[in-house]
């Protein structure tokens, strides 16, 4: 016969014991966010005019830290042999137990504000900033550098004095087209900040951009295919050699492509045209013209005059088809014949 188990029942002692036993137990900490890694900030070595951008950086660095936590690491980056008494002497006045006595953190930054914000500052950035041009650096660093003196002068970026300072440092030519084209902020509606200003010249750079790649032929990979069709490719122009000065029967002297064509000419002599034999036996008649046979040359055998030889041919066809294709079709015709011209008398 098989044992049967029974109930397993704890008296109120034991489970009260159990109970405190387990809120003894180290409970997991639970960060609800985990908090942005940074990169390290650089130090800080007492130079006032680095002291604005240096604070920003720190500040960001221990938000959200607790308060000795905060001030040591920032303390930690404050190094140089010229700030190092500064160090000593706050850490004698304000540290007691291992503890801070600065109620908050603001009260510290309060205290560095007073020693380290140059005095001059602000005056020195709306000097700079009422000299503000975007000639001559990249729009972006304009704007970068906009704000940064801004918020040193200790200028609202909104505040009109800011944006007409900012309508003198944008190049002209953008500030006029965009009054121009009644798409300026605080004109039709829209509305007069900093931003606003700022994305309307950037589009404009970004545009003017664009349309000098399109000038210059600079390839895009987004071309359609229409565009590719209907526009076909340009060849660059052949070059060739001269074409010769030659001169006919009649005294005329011909220079090559661009002359007048006398295929239809009348001879002088004779008042035949150029095609036909003619009673004058002049060479300007076509049938007529037989190259002496002391001026062919068998150029295409010699290796250095092969190329110049061929040249003239192609120049041959060109300027005169009949006498080519005359002297083609005649049995009696050589390859000399293709490449040789009557020789200039004169």
């Amino acid at each position: 016969m098989g044992s049967t188990s029974t109930p397993f029942n704890l008296t109120a002692e034991v489970q009260a014991f159990i109970r405190s036993l387990i809120q003894e137990l180290p409970q997991p900490r639970l960060d609800v966010e985990p908090r942005p890694k940074f990169k390290d900030p650089q130090t800080f070595d007492g130079t006032k005019s680095r002291y604005e951008y240096w604070k920003h950086t720190l500040q960001q660095y221990v938000a959200g830290m607790e308060k000795d936590r905060a001030i040591s690491l920032i303390l930690s980056y404050v190094q140089g042999p010229n700030i190092e008494a500064w160090k000593d002497a706050l850490y004698v006045d304000k540290h007691r137990d291992n503890a801070w006595t600065f109620a908050t953190v603001g009260e510290f930054w309060t205290r560095m504000d007073s020693i380290f914000i140059d005095p001059n500052l602000s005056r020195t950035a709306q000097a700079k900033l009422e000299r503000l041009r975007m000639k001559g650096q990249e729009e972006q660093e304009f704007f970068t550098e906009f704000e940064q003196l801004c918020t040193q002068a200790g200028y609202e970026i909104d505040a009109a004095m800011v944006l007409n300072i900012l309508q003198r440092g944008i190049r002209p030519d953008i500030v006029d087209r965009l009054y121009w084209a009644s798409n300026a902020p605080g004109i039709n509606g829209i509305q007069n900040t900093y931003e606003n200003w700022k994305s309307r010249v950037l589009a404009i750079v970004q545009n003017e951009s664009i349309h000098k790649a399109v000038m210059s032929n600079r390839s895009f990979p987004s071309q359609s295919t229409h565009t590719q069709t209907s526009q076909p490719s340009r060849q660059p122009a052949q070059s060739h050699a001269p074409i010769p000065t030659r001169r006919d029967g009649t005294g005329i002297t011909f220079g090559g492509r661009g002359q007048p064509m006398d295929l239809d000419h009348l001879c002088l002599k004779c008042k035949m045209k150029k095609r036909d034999p003619g009673t004058c036996g002049d060479a300007w008649h076509v049938p007529n013209r037989k190259t002496p046979a002391t001026q062919y040359r068998r150029r295409w055998e010699e290796e250095e005059a092969q190329q110049e030889f061929f040249d003239e041919v192609r120049n041959f066809v060109v300027e005169d088809p009949d006498l080519f294709l005359s002297l083609v079709k005649n049995p009696d015709s050589t390859p000399e014949e293709l490449s040789s011209f009557p020789e200039d008398s004169a």
